[in-house]
């Protein structure tokens, strides 16, 4: 069951002006345009919406598809491309932050 009526409280607050949501004049409701523009740990749409037509998925969903991203090799590609992009974010670390630092 599709719960929007139409507000279009969700394209209001979608905070950033992340332009998440676009909207359908034929149906007369939001829709999501642009989910890569979501940004994580973000809720604003969802709290906004008064009918609870917005939902996301559980933390156990996301980081089954980030264990599969990772698996893929694709967020290796995208490091690549903005360590090449901005260099400025590689930095060296000297030995002695491993030693007493225990990485998993």
């Amino acid at each position: 069951m599709n719960k929007c009526v139409g507000c279009d409280m969700c394209v209001v607050q979608c905070s950033e002006r992340r332009n998440v949501f676009g909207y359908d004049e034929e149906r007369r409701k939001a829709v999501v345009l642009v989910p890569e523009n979501c940004m994580v740990g973000c809720n604003n749409c969802q709290i906004a919406c008064l009918w609870d037509a917005i939902t996301f998925p559980s933390i156990s969903e996301v980081r089954e598809l980030a264990k599969k991203l990772v698996a893929s090799g694709r967020i290796k590609e995208e490091l690549d491309v903005k360590l090449q992009q901005n260099p400025h974010l590689i930095i060296e670390l000297p030995q002695s932050f491993f030693e007493k630092v225990e990485i998993k």
